[in-house]
């Protein structure tokens, strides 16, 4: 994703972002559980080894977030074009969810 199209897409989801479709913390970590386990089988294992380090990155903090929403963007880079669909909607969708961790504003 170039870096111009993150801060657009970064921008908007901070003002008009909705909440993820995550319904609490232990349901989107077995989300990325589960992703990392189904890129490896399909043979995308750069996009999965970007999605487990970005992982290890967070620490309840606002720049954990940040560091696991690059490594997702870079995961969605990686994928190569015969990659499972459904396994780059479930990679947008954490994506999505880190955005709004990191972008929504607080009040």
């Amino acid at each position: 994703m170039n870096k111009f199209y993150s801060l657009l897409l970064n921008s908007y989801a901070g003002l008009f972002g909705r909440r993820p479709k995550f319904g609490n913390s232990e349901e989107f970590f077995a989300a990325v559980e589960a992703l990392t386990a189904a890129l490896n089988a399909a043979g995308c294992g750069a996009s999965a080894v970007s999605v487990k380090k970005g992982y290890g990155c967070l620490n309840g903090l606002t720049d954990g977030w940040a560091l696991f929403l690059e490594h997702l963007e870079k995961a969605e880079d990686e994928l190569p074009p015969q990659a499972p669909p459904e396994d780059r909607k479930k990679l947008r969708e954490l994506a999505s969810a880190a955005r709004y961790a990191v972008y929504h504003p607080r009040g």
